[in-house]
């Protein structure tokens, strides 16, 4: 644990201190100027890699990473920093090694293994990034919805037959961080309507307007999704819930771009239904 801590620690401080301190090309022009100085200094070169990496220059960032690794530098940061380029490069075979040798050093960092989901994921190695997300589930101090969402997309991505394994994923991130967490809740709607279990879907669509304190908006999406069931007695009523909802609003809360479109979807829908 102390470990896990520790690296994080050190990943974020660093990237914390790195965007606190102006304009990334000044301090890319500065740390160029530091290497001219002292040009076998491996920090320098780390660090200025990094610099890189924010500005989305992948390449410049894997020269300095190398040249870093060249002068000397073993620290595990190199190899997490280089792999995170790799990633980036689309060159994922080298960023697992560079993972991989990250692990010889710290083989229980969650950060490690998350990246490595990553790279498996990309490289549609899908057991093997199930393998490492599920690692970052079961050890992490922080989760947070997107660790589900993510191994959820894995699970998806290995083909139809899976689809009850990405709703259990779904269904355990809303046990473990609470049945109010709305990305979930919208996350496990929208796999139900892609897996078209209708009368699921229907009910979720319920149990997100329950939680939702603003409702016109999801009244009529739930009634859309009916229309589009052919269920249009059902779409009219929720159609009507929408609009009285909408005429329930402050008038200031009327007058938004979106709302303005909104009210307009729904007079739309409910001339639809009455043609039916």
């Amino acid at each position: 644990m102390h470990k896990i801590i520790s690296t994080l620690i050190l990943i974020l401080g660093c990237s914390i201190f790195m965007w606190g301190h102006g304009d990334l090309e000044k301090r890319i022009i500065a740390k160029t100027k530091a290497i001219a100085q002292t040009p076998n200094n491996a920090t320098l070169y780390l660090e200025r890699g990094f610099l890189y990496y924010q500005h989305e220059e992948w390449d410049n960032a894997l020269a300095d990473y190398l040249q870093a690794k060249a002068l000397g530098f073993q620290e595990k940061i190199l190899h997490y920093r280089m792999a995170e380029t790799y990633l980036e490069l689309y060159l994922f075979k080298s960023g697992l090694i560079c993972t991989q040798q990250y692990l010889t050093q710290d083989s229980v960092d969650v950060k490690i293994h998350k990246l490595r989901g990553e790279l498996f994921q990309k490289s549609r190695a899908y057991d093997k990034a199930i393998t490492s997300f599920e690692y970052v589930i079961k050890h992490s101090i922080d989760l947070t919805p997107e660790n589900y969402v993510t191994l959820a997309e894995v699970y998806l991505a290995k083909g139809p037959a899976y689809r009850e394994a990405v709703l259990e994923v779904i269904e355990r991130g809303l046990n473990q961080l609470g049945k109010h967490v709305y990305v979930l809740q919208e996350q496990k709607l929208n796999y139900l309507k892609k897996f078209k279990l209708v009368k699921k879907a229907i009910e979720q669509y319920d149990v997100i307007i329950h939680q939702n304190n603003r409702k016109e908006g999801w009244y009529y999406r739930k009634a859309n999704y009916l229309y589009q069931q052919k269920k249009c007695k059902p779409a009219k009523t929720y159609a009507e819930k929408a609009k009285q909802a909408f005429e329930s609003l402050k008038p200031h809360q009327q007058k938004t771009k979106a709302m303005i479109q909104l009210l307009a979807d729904i007079h739309t829908l409910l001339q639809k239904l009455e043609n039916q």
